[in-house]
């Protein structure tokens, strides 16, 4: 049976050999023998292999397949031919007749020699039979499976980025109405207090403005010889170090535990101007108990944004009109942590405002020693 097989594929192999058109040309091999040796190499092989698979009573084919491929220990032999072998020889017969008609050409034209500017061409050419290219390779379904989820990646990223990017558009826009109309309230309330001040000089009466809603309390002595009521009430205004300083509103009671931390602070009704530099230079934010520096509303927004606060703006505006959420505004800012005062203290430190020293209420003189100390 074997014999049989071997015989009939022996008999297909020849059919394919002549259909394929493979000749041999001594004189040609010979010629390109003497211009290269690698290309000698790979000739001589082919047509020894070839005149071994003529004379051979049966087909090993991958015997035949080893020389081509270069392989370093050659498979045992198939018994019987199958559809994948009969592939298999058709693929290194076309292969093996399309290098053996070439080197015919080639010995023909230059009669039997091979210049050297023509052996990179006929290697080449050798490769491009052999040799797979890029898009004869699968590529991995891994590889499919991550490039296809990186693309979704980068989709939805994308998407959400331009979201984003339009949102801050319609927020900003908002922002901005926001401190045009900020701007003109504030303008209103000095020109409103500038004509009652204008109306009580012409009936020849005195103009007294109104009590202060919101005054600054800087903290002025440490920790030495303090009772402990004043320290208490130090602890509940977060007057933890000396310099530091918050906005407190004016009611009754604490105007009572101002009276008694008199000796160690020192407070006074702040403008606008002195309200917006505080924020804008010394403001940083507590979350979770962190203090983070305000450089993007975003953080103003995730943290007051139930109270309708969704910039800078609206911080400096709540403070100085002590709007209804100013609790929550000044909770949200860290103490405000102050340097000394350029040129020093006036006179001396821990004796009150009216008589030559630093402590006590000292009205709106409090903005110029602020200034001093941001």
């Amino acid at each position: 049976m074997h014999g049989c097989c071997g015989a009939a594929l022996n008999g297909e192999l020849d059919a394919w050999l002549r259909s394929a058109g493979l000749q041999c040309h001594p004189a040609g091999w010979t010629g390109v023998a003497k211009a290269n040796s690698t290309l000698t190499f790979e000739l001589e092989t082919l047509s020894k292999e070839r005149e071994s698979l003529l004379s051979a009573e049966s087909l090993d084919v991958r015997q035949y397949a080893a020389p081509i491929f270069s392989s370093p220990s050659p498979s045992p032999p198939i018994p019987s031919p199958s559809r994948t072998m009969s592939a298999q020889i058709r693929t290194y017969v076309s292969t093996a007749g399309a290098i053996n008609g070439m080197a015919h050409r080639s010995t023909r034209s230059s009669q039997h020699s091979i210049g050297s500017s023509s052996i990179p061409t006929i290697i080449d050419s050798i490769h491009r039979h052999t040799v797979p290219s890029a898009h004869d390779v699968l590529v991995p379904e891994t590889l499919l499976k991550k490039r296809k989820s990186d693309a979704k990646a980068r989709e939805e990223k994308a998407a959400k980025a331009a979201e984003t990017k339009k949102a801050n558009l319609a927020k900003r826009k908002v922002i901005f109405k926001r401190a045009e109309q900020y701007t003109k309230e504030y303008r209103a309330a000095e020109r409103e207090e500038i004509r009652l001040r204008r109306a009580a000089k012409a009936k020849g009466d005195f103009y007294v403005a109104g009590q202060p809603k919101v005054v600054f309390v800087v903290r002025l002595r440490g920790i030495n010889n303090i009772a402990p009521k004043p320290r208490k009430i130090l602890q509940l205004l977060r007057l933890l170090q000396i310099n530091n300083g918050v906005f407190v509103r004016l009611t009754k009671a604490t105007s009572q535990m101002l009276q008694l931390v008199q000796p160690y602070v020192t407070y006074g009704a702040p403008n606008l101007k002195t309200i917006r530099d505080l924020v804008y230079k010394r403001g940083y934010a507590k979350v979770n108990r962190q203090r983070l520096p305000i450089n993007d509303n975003k953080v103003i927004e995730e943290n007051l944004g139930k109270y309708g606060i969704l910039s800078i703006e609206d911080i400096v505006h709540e403070i100085a009109t002590c709007g209804p959420n100013f609790k929550a505004v000044t909770n949200f800012l860290w103490a405000f942590k102050l340097s000394n005062p350029n040129g020093g203290f006036k006179g001396k430190k821990l004796t009150h405002y009216t008589e030559g020293g630093n402590t006590g209420d000292r009205g709106e003189a409090i903005n110029a020693i602020v200034r001093r100390m941001n």
